[in-house]
């Protein structure tokens, strides 16, 4: 294992805010000219010539020939000089300049009215290729004040920064027969600030295995990343401290709860520091050669391997339940842990709907099981229920709510009775802003029944000033 070994550990989404303006500006076009006023143009450009030389080079007769140079005349565009012969005026001679091909291109003022969208962070321009997204399951960001309030200041300046990368994005209709001549800015008449919308910008995390410091993926599609960048540290800082009860670290009530739950072999994978992540991997990779029914699982339940591997057991075990007959249907518990970064993705949103798919048995229909999902309350007058309602709106038939506290807020839990657990502790070192999942899932009844009773035990107890501390389920009253 090398020393820039990164194990990802966490997903979370960061919700950039972007803003449409409509924008009146004039566009200096560059038009091509009608074929024969071009190819006198073109001769005229090269050399003087009297009305004879045209019509010669042409194939023209002189009636022809006079017809075309008359108009020629009457533009401004040509005149005849003291020795008799057709020249170009200064005007014409502007046709010339800056031509790639050698052809005329004569000047047209276009105005148009548009609208555009800038990212009010660094104020990077947003194509049109890039869907809004709802603000939900990510982490907003803030830009900043000044920005927001001046935003179509800082747009007009961004139009002009990035208006050939608008044009060529395809974002402004293309000018010219063959659309290659790129127009210039003539002015910006107005901008005017329009709704707000989101993007989301994916960010996964790693954990650098020989140094425990936290890493985050690359930004793609966004030229100005440094601010962006800086607003994402910010708001994962803000983040953590609106985690009020949180602590330095939570590695003693960890512990405390790795050893309530069966999970004893991972109390040496916790170091002072942290996380010992080489120790953990290395009881990982020897699991398979002692047998059992228990395997270690490192990072977010929403990380593409670790939910293949949950998924696996659900499809196994739905197989077997379906096998059963005059059983009634079990519960499936998935506790949320009191971590502000738990669900903080898109991809949790494909998680439930996976759970709710094997819930059933497609060919039978036969009900497999009924899904819970436990958000974590203060009590039942928390406003935090309207907001886990309005976020999980899509899923309000499964979510119920328990008073938080629950081995410290630190465990995440998915429990099949009878049949499987899933089991996450979220280690917060002492240099790490951003929880770090680790766990195991088992198939071991005994300990599934632990596991089981212990969370039982926990929402049937009566201390809460609302009963018991399992809340039922949530609604909007």
């Amino acid at each position: 294992m090398n020393a820039d070994t990164k194990i990802p550990f966490e997903r979370i989404d960061f919700a950039l805010p972007i803003q449409r303006f409509r924008i009146e500006y004039s566009l200096v076009e560059k038009n091509a000219v009608p074929l024969v006023r071009e190819f006198v143009l073109r001769l005229l450009w090269l050399s003087k010539m009297t009305l004879g030389e045209i019509a010669a080079f042409m194939g023209f007769t002189q009636k022809e020939a006079r017809v075309a140079v008359t108009q020629l005349l009457e533009l401004n565009e040509v005149s005849i000089g003291e020795d008799g012969r057709l020249e170009l005026t200064d005007k014409a001679k502007a046709y010339f300049r800056n031509s790639a091909d050698g052809s005329p291109r004569i000047a047209q003022l276009i105005d148009r009215r548009d609208t555009f969208r800038f990212e009010l962070v660094s104020f990077g321009y947003v194509t049109k290729n890039k869907g809004s997204e709802d603000w939900r399951f990510s982490i907003k960001l803030e830009p900043d004040m000044e920005k927001r309030s001046r935003s179509a200041v800082f747009a007009r300046k961004s139009f002009q920064r990035y208006f050939f990368e608008i044009y060529h994005a395809g974002d402004i209709e293309r000018f010219g027969k063959e659309g290659n001549e790129i127009p210039d800015i003539y002015k910006i008449s107005d901008v005017s600030p329009q709704r707000e919308d989101y993007v989301k910008i994916p960010q996964i995390l790693y954990l650098n295995v020989q140094s425990g410091e936290v890493e985050r993926s690359e930004i793609e599609g966004f030229d100005e990343q440094d601010e962006i960048i800086g607003k994402i540290t910010d708001a994962i800082l803000s983040h953590r401290k609106s985690d009020s009860h949180r602590k330095i670290d939570n590695l003693a009530s960890v512990s405390r709860a790795m050893e309530e739950l069966g999970g004893h072999s991972l109390l040496d994978c916790l170091s002072k520091d942290g996380v010992d992540v080489p120790k953990f991997l290395l009881g990982a990779l020897n699991e398979p050669e002692a047998g059992g029914t228990t395997r270690r699982m490192f990072g977010s339940l929403q990380l593409a391997s670790n939910w293949d591997r949950v998924v696996g057991l659900f499809k196994k075990h739905g197989q077997l339940t379906s096998k059963k007959t005059g059983s009634g249907t079990d519960e499936v518990t998935w506790l949320v842990p009191s971590s502000p970064f738990w669900g903080r993705t898109d991809k949790i949103q494909e998680c439930i709907s996976t759970v709710l798919g094997l819930s059933s048995d497609p060919k039978s229909n036969q009900k497999l099981f009924d899904l819970s999902l436990k958000l974590p309350l203060h009590g039942k007058e928390d406003r935090a229920a309207k907001r886990w309602l309005s976020e999980f709106r899509d899923f309000r038939q499964v979510l119920h709510g328990y008073v938080e506290g629950y081995c410290q807020g630190d465990v995440e839990l998915i429990i099949y009775p009878g049949c499987f657990a899933v089991v996450l502790f979220h280690v917060v070192p002492p240099r790490t802003w951003v929880p770090i999942p680790m766990g195991f899932l088992t198939e071991d009844k005994n300990l599934v029944s632990r596991i089981e009773q212990s969370l039982g035990d926990y929402l049937s107890d009566l201390s809460s000033d609302d009963g018991v501390k399992d809340l039922g389920k949530i609604t909007r009253s």
